[in-house]
């Protein structure tokens, strides 16, 4: 009674609730079962395009190997001038009923016809081992009433081991003739499933029957493992229908497979050549797809379980419907509760998206617009930093590329898995490396996009001068260099050479770009490119001798017993990376496996290259003072140039210990330099803590303001401070905290608002961590005293 009162005398309230529920409902169930019958429809679509897509494949993929048989049968009887011969031979017959003692007289025209003989059977063994598929071959000559077999073998009608070789229509059919699957019998008494292959020969009267081996079929064509839309499907029923409509190519071990087979629908003449339908087999609903080859005969026939596909679009509707419920629910409860919750999610999305964004805190519209623009931004940003990444990808390959290059711990399993990932189509052995370095001119142009658009323009040179075959990955190592790493075996090595050859002639002709190509020796291996890499260009310091524009490989240009010098790039690179950071020891301590390296060359290369070395390292370390705005030759204390400084060393030790003198002194500068700076940053984030301290800051944000990456602040804000961001700007938030508890009469929750804790408990909780005591309490205790 309570319950009906309260229906009456709020009537509009739940007229609201139901119509409300209706309204949800109403859409979501329409559009779910419309989205259930599309699916549905899709579905049959894409399994009948797919399934009659891999049915004409496979249908086609057999009528080619026929084909390719009928193409061999032509060139051994009609285009050939041997088993012609042989049928044609004068007197064949009477030959071959010759025994006992022959006259003299028949000894010459008796030997030139075995030996026609022995090339017909040869001819025909030839025939069987053109293509795996062909079991044997037999030639009939009713002339001469015999058969004679690919097995080299030749016997007499009567006494032929396989009985049934002849049951085809006699007269004058269309030949050759494509027969359904029989039972042969071997010379060895066993039996195995042919399809025979019937062709006229030019005799008439004689034919040449090839047996095609079923079982060798079916296993390559049916019941191979094929994928269509990414399943497996070489396990599903697929049956291949004789000409009148009988099961022929199958797995008689799945009863699906019989059970399909067995129905009369595919003796039917008026079955279409093309089609699809559901069908019930081996208690489950089937998909099955039939396509019918007009030259073979056969009809091609597919089953795909649609209960596993169905199971998806009704997992879908059963979504759906609980989403259904789960809004009806929310409807009523939305209802009840309008006046006091319906807008607190609203506003609690405000606050945050404020608070988040400063940029949305003034904004004179409405909510709904600054939740909408919130979201638009939101998802502009998350599209931008995919668009970023995906433009990002070549700067990926080329690094990965340039790492092999130099020397790494890299395992097999690692390099194939980031070559997959990066879209790398080449095989982790038999790799040849060649740089392709070209020449600036002053007619070049100097601007970067027509730089860029030339380098695109020499990828695609070469991905058309190198042949298809060869798989290939590129990478810019410098701004005038481009390393290309091909699949090529060493002994295919001239075959790279002249396509070099052809690639310098088009650079120039189509580009004007004059180049150089050197090349490393075979690589068995992706783990011996970086000595590859070497080779390469220790191939190209040759170009002041052998001239521009040629192909340099290392084993032309090397003296014999001299070996190649690796410069160690890879430790360059780290000890300049240390001097920037400023920490000397680690790199004196690099400095000095340089050295060693060097050392170690030492009877092995000429003195000259390690000269080379020393004045390539100098050259890295003016290179790097240079960039920083320093002079090294200051730091050095030398008034001369440091090249000729170094060259005036009396041995390798003076050498080194001037370049240790360098290293120590450049490192220290930096070193000083840059705890300057991350001093000045520290400062600048302390002020912007205690400056905006009511702000939720983050470490993003202030690293993002300060133009820092968040580690590198992170890094420098700890070494400065001896504690982290997040516990020195916690510690900064309770001091403030306190003195707000001890100088105002401001309540719990707006001085946690002050101090930058939206959320009063949390406040709360921070604090008694931090202090021992709830805000409350330590503004108590310290009153009383």
């Amino acid at each position: 009674m309570n319950w009906f009162r309260t229906v009456r005398t709020r009537h509009f309230y739940f007229k609201v609730i139901v119509v409300a529920l209706i309204l949800c409902l109403l859409p979501v169930l329409a559009s779910s079962l419309v989205y259930y019958q599309n699916a549905k429809t899709t579905i049959q679509e894409e399994l009948r395009e797919a399934n009659g897509n891999y049915l004409n494949q496979t249908a086609n993929a057999m009528e080619l190997m026929i084909d390719q048989i009928g193409s061999s049968f032509r060139q051994l009887t009609l285009e050939g001038a041997t088993m012609r011969q042989f049928e044609l031979f004068p007197r064949g017959s009477y030959y071959e009923t010759l025994s006992g003692e022959l006259r003299d007289e028949d000894l010459p025209m008796l030997e030139s016809y075995l030996r026609g003989k022995k090339q017909a059977l040869n001819n025909m063994r030839a025939l069987k081992l053109s293509n795996d598929f062909i079991h044997s071959v037999y030639y009939f000559d009713s002339g001469k009433r015999l058969i004679m077999t690919s097995d080299l073998l030749v016997y007499e009608p009567d006494r032929f081991y396989d009985e049934g070789w002849n049951r085809f229509p006699q007269g004058d059919p269309a030949l050759p003739m494509i027969l359904d699957m029989r039972s042969a019998k071997t010379p060895d008494g066993t039996s195995l499933n042919v399809i025979p292959l019937v062709y006229k020969t030019s005799i008439e009267g004689n034919v040449l029957v090839i047996n095609l081996d079923a079982d060798r079929i079916y296993e390559s064509f049916v019941r191979k493992p094929v994928h269509i839309g990414g399943n497996r499907i070489g396990d599903r029923p697929f049956i291949v229908m004789s000409s009148r409509g009988t099961p022929m190519l199958y797995d008689d071990a799945n009863p699906v497979n019989r059970e399909i087979g067995g129905s009369p629908m595919w003796q039917r003449p008026e079955l279409e050549p093309q089609g699809s339908l559901e069908a019930e087999a081996g208690g489950e609903r089937l998909f099955v797809t039939w396509v019918r080859s007009e030259t073979l005969g056969w009809t091609f026939v597919f089953a795909t379980p649609l209960t596993e596909l169905y199971k998806s679009v009704a997992g879908v509707r059963n979504t759906i419907l609980w989403y259904c419920f789960v809004l009806a629910a929310a409807g009523c409860l939305l209802a009840l509760l309008l006046a006091r919750h319906l807008y607190a999610p609203i506003r609690r999305v405000l606050q945050f998206i404020k608070s988040a964004d400063e940029r949305y805190g003034g904004s004179p519209k409405g909510e709904w617009h600054v939740i909408r623009r919130s979201l638009e931004d939101a998802f502009e940003d998350r599209w931008s930093l995919r668009h970023r990444l995906k433009e990002s990808l070549p700067a990926y390959k080329d690094t990965f590329v340039r790492s092999l290059l130099r020397q790494h711990g890299y395992d097999r399993a690692y390099i194939e898995e980031r070559l997959h990932y990066l879209g790398f189509d080449i095989d982790w052995e038999h790799l040849t490396l060649m740089v392709l370095a070209w020449e600036r001119s002053s007619e070049s142009p100097a601007d970067a996009e027509s730089e860029s658009l030339a380098k695109v323009h020499l990828a695609d040179t070469i991905a058309e001068v190198l042949p298809d075959r060869w798989k290939r990955m590129m990478a810019e190592t410098t701004d005038d260099a481009l390393v290309v790493i091909v699949n090529v075996d060493a002994q295919d090595l001239s075959a790279l050479f002249a396509a070099a050859e052809r690639l310098i002639g088009t650079l120039d002709e189509r580009l004007a770009i004059g180049c150089s190509i050197g090349i490393g020796r075979h690589c068995l291996n992706a783990g011996e490119l970086g000595r590859a890499y070497e080779e390469a260009l220790e191939a190209l310091r040759y170009r002041g001798i052998v001239g521009s524009g040629q192909v340099i490989y290392i084993e032309d240009v090397l003296l014999d017993g001299t070996a190649v010098f690796r410069y160690p790039s890879d430790k360059e690179e780290s000890l300049n990376t240390y001097i920037l950071n400023g920490d000397a020891e680690q790199a004196l301590r690099l400095l000095d496996q340089i050295v060693r390296e060097l050392g170690g060359e030492r009877g092995r290369v000429h003195v000259r290259q390690i000269q080379y070395a020393l004045m390539r390292l100098l050259g890295s370390l003016v290179a790097t003072s240079e960039r920083m705005n320093l002079d090294l030759a200051v730091i050095a204390g030398e008034k001369r140039s440091l090249y000729a400084a170094l060259l005036h060393k009396d041995d390798l030790h003076d050498a080194v210990q001037w370049l240790r003198g360098l290293v120590q002194g450049l490192a220290s500068g930096f070193g000083t330099a840059f705890r300057e700076k991350n001093n000045r940053y520290v400062e600048q984030a302390m002020s912007i803590i205690h400056r905006e301290l009511e702000r939720p800051l983050s470490l993003v944000e202030l690293a993002d303001r300060l133009q820092l990456s968040p580690s590198y602040l992170s890094r420098i804000f700890k070494e400065h401070c001896g504690s982290s961001f997040s516990d020195y700007l916690t510690q900064v938030r309770m001091e403030k905290g306190k003195a707000l508890l001890l100088e105002t009469d401001l309540k719990i929750k707006e001085i946690g608002e002050r101090v930058g804790y939206l959320k009063s408990d949390y406040f709360i909780k921070l604090f008694r961590e931090c202090i021992g005591m709830t805000p409350g309490e330590y503004r108590k205790a310290r009153s009383e005293l």
